[in-house]
């Protein structure tokens, strides 16, 4: 049973056909039935019983797995084999024909093919609902946009009709805004002028009466004279 010296690029396998691989595992299956299970056939010697157990012994006059290896007296015959087997112990196996690992190898192959069918189904289903779910986010962050635009428009509507109904005739209508390229007024505001007409109403009286009783010692001065 040779392998290779790399694995197989698809499968990772380093045996050279399926049949080969079946063989090695069929071996150390029963192997470690025999033996236990901490037991290591690569570095153990060949069982020849091992070999009757897993390929249903000198099928044909050849083994199954290392025919021409070893001494064909050492074999075992299936008869001696099965002959007084107690429960527990390793049973023999059919060996299987080459047409039937042959479909046993293209179920494998097609139950892969389905697994990965479904994975990439999965994915595309996994991808369809987060697009949606984004698509979703997307037109709530929109329309939140336009409801705040909305209620922009709807206050500047607001401002803009107070300003203009606040503004006496003829005056231009104060922007609801500031304007940040005009610097602010740095002038003091007017005084405004005050006038106090009860004031000036006293004082044309005081001096009319002063006026009138200049004018009557003057006549009265000059009365006297005459």
């Amino acid at each position: 049973m040779k392998q290779r010296k790399t694995p197989h690029p698809k499968t990772g396998s380093v045996w050279v056909n399926p049949q080969s691989e079946t063989q090695c595992t069929s071996y150390v299956s029963k192997f470690k039935q025999k033996h236990g299970e901490s037991s290591n056939p690569e570095a153990d010697d060949f069982d020849p019983e091992v070999a009757v157990l897993a390929g249903e012994g000198l099928k044909h006059g050849r083994l199954w797995l290392g025919d021409g290896c070893i001494d064909p007296t050492t074999v075992p015959s299936l008869r001696q084999t099965r002959r007084g087997r107690k429960s527990g112990q390793p049973e023999v196996e059919t060996r299987p024909r080459a047409s039937d690992l042959a479909v046993e190898r293209l179920r494998e192959e097609m139950a892969a093919k389905e697994q990965q069918t479904q994975e990439q189904r999965a994915q595309m289903e996994q991808q369809i609902l987060d697009y949606q779910q984004n698509q979703t986010q997307l037109m709530q962050q929109m329309q939140q946009q336009q409801q705040m635009i909305q209620q922009h428009q709807a206050q500047m509507n607001w401002l803009m009709s107070q300003t203009v109904l606040s503004s006496p005739p003829g005056s231009l209508p104060v922007p609801p805004f500031s304007l940040p390229w005009m610097p602010p007024s740095t002038q003091s505001p007017v005084t405004p002028l005050t006038v106090n007409n009860t004031n000036i109403i006293r004082s044309m009286n005081h001096d009319y009466l002063s006026q009138g009783n200049d004018d009557e010692a003057g006549g009265s001065n000059g009365g006297g004279q005459g």
